[in-house]
């Protein structure tokens, strides 16, 4: 649906042509339709509100961003311990992640 712009027109001040003489509204050019400023405009405020799951889940994503990927300490200590031939894994406990892992599948 096309928007009558000559309703716009009417409400111009009026503007000067090229020899200094004001020119009325129904003269005015089509860019000071752009110069207008507008209205001011009412607007509705939004809230937000966040459940305390969401709290936890940010309060989470912040604790495991800010947590070290890989423990180095615990890293060299097992390097060290598989050089010296010193590692022993607990394969009771591996077999029961195991399962666990398959359970989860």
């Amino acid at each position: 649906m096309p928007s009558d712009i000559k309703q716009l027109r009417s409400n111009h001040l009026p503007t000067a042509n090229s020899n200094g003489k004001a020119r009325g509204p129904e003269h005015a050019s089509s860019q000071s339709v752009h110069n207008r400023t507008a209205e001011p405009s009412t607007k509705a405020s939004d809230t937000v509100t966040v459940t305390d799951e969401a709290t936890r889940l940010q309060n989470m994503e912040q604790a495991l961003a800010n947590a070290p990927v890989v423990n180095a300490e615990k890293v060299a200590e097992l390097r060290q311990a598989i050089a010296t031939g010193n590692y022993q894994p607990n394969i009771e406990r591996i077999a029961d992640k195991l399962i666990e892992l398959e359970d989860l599948l």
